[in-house]
């Protein structure tokens, strides 16, 4: 039995597809749904050649029937698949637009910690870090809080015997209540490799100094994350999404021709509830977790240093030391309250502005190296 288990990760757009589905329609619940919604649709399929036969000499009751029949369709549809398609896009949307999510990683796994080795820096975690694990047909899914979770694609392994002993060291260092391990078998292995090899802490760090020798930084700040800031973050995201602005949109749509033209009938109060659960939904459902994700996430909790040079800008966390090339950002956002710095189209780094009260010059500092690389102006 190994004390170590070492995998490459580059994502592909087959793992970005299988984990949309895997996370839309998990857990038993998400299994009944989906399992639900599919015999409803195929018996709603089957007995609509039925409901025609039936109505085909009354053409005024086919009208009235076939409308509400195809709506029902519709909304069973879009309770089904809807949820995957967007999450989907949004993931692939993600990938293809970050380097980031497309170069390797390199993760090793001991009694000790994790680790995650990348050409940005290097991450090491304790176990008592980790909010859960949970296992999927798949996947290995490893949560520091509700909204933060590393992915690890089994066909990344060299077989199952390393899966095993990954599993055993799951269980010798965490408590059982934060496992959810099915104990799945895989054989569609198909590992990863590339230029990225395992390298020692020592190396890792000194490869991440090489670009400071001689080089001062132009600001150095330090802060810890509020939850309201990370609030104000998650809101930016949804608000300036197409995504997020078009469900939105519609959904007030919805409301407002139904209240200007209020009556009480199926099809009316159908487009009413659709358009308060498109207004509403989303936002109550953000709001929640990232409470819980901010309430679960002890590292979100502890002080975090930047250190910002002309080209990039280094962050100096108690997981580990990274940097980051401004170029390589998908784009940089300002709100009142905070600076996003996007390192894909979903994760992002918050700087409070906050943190230069006082110093307005610094802020101003700041800016100025970030507008030659925005991608974005408000």
């Amino acid at each position: 039995m190994k004390d170590t288990v070492k995998i490459n990760i580059k994502y592909r757009l087959k793992d970005i597809k299988e984990y949309s589905f895997a996370k839309t329609y998990s857990g038993i619940g998400g299994k009944l749904l989906l399992l639900t919604g599919v015999l409803w649709l195929i018996f709603m399929i089957i007995s609509l050649p039925g409901i025609v036969f039936l109505c085909i000499l009354d053409i005024y009751s086919l009208l009235n029937i076939l409308p509400t029949y195809l709506l029902i369709i519709l909304i069973v549809c879009a309770i089904e698949f809807l949820p995957l398609l967007v999450d989907y896009l949004v993931s692939r949307n993600s990938f293809m637009k970050s380097k980031l999510l497309q170069s390797i990683n390199c993760l090793e796994f001991s009694r000790d910690n994790y680790k995650i080795y990348s050409a940005e820096g290097i991450s090491s975690l304790l176990w008592e870090e980790v909010y859960k694990i949970r296992e999927t047909r798949r996947f290995f899914l490893l949560y520091l809080s509700p909204l933060k979770v590393t992915v690890i694609p089994k066909r990344c392994f060299q077989s199952q015997e390393e899966i095993e002993e990954l599993r055993i060291i799951f269980k010798d260092c965490l408590p059982k209540k934060k496992l959810k391990l099915k104990n799945y078998k895989f054989k569609n292995f198909s590992p990863d490799y590339g230029e990225v090899e395992f390298k020692n802490e020592s190396h890792i760090v000194e490869e991440n100094n090489k670009g400071n020798f001689g080089e001062e930084p132009e600001l150095i700040f330090e802060f810890t994350l509020e939850k309201r800031e990370l609030l104000v973050a998650y809101f930016t995201l949804l608000y300036t999404k197409p995504m997020g602005i078009i469900t939105t949109l519609i959904g007030l749509f919805f409301i407002i021709i139904n209240v200007i033209n209020f009556e009480i009938d199926s099809p009316r109060l159908i487009f009413m509830l659709i358009g308060i659960v498109l207004v509403f939904l989303m936002p109550i459902m953000l709001f929640v977790m990232a409470n819980k994700g901010y309430n679960n996430d002890p590292l979100i909790q502890k002080p975090i240093k930047y250190i910002i040079y002309k080209d990039y800008y280094s962050i100096d966390h108690p997981s580990g030391m990274s940097h980051m090339e401004f170029a390589k950002l998908v784009k940089i956002d300002e709100t009142k309250s905070v600076i996003l710095l996007y390192v894909t189209t979903q994760l992002f780094h918050v700087i409070p502005k906050r943190v230069f009260e006082g110093k307005e010059d610094d802020l101003l500092k700041l800016k100025e190296i970030l507008s030659k690389y925005r991608k974005k102006r408000r």
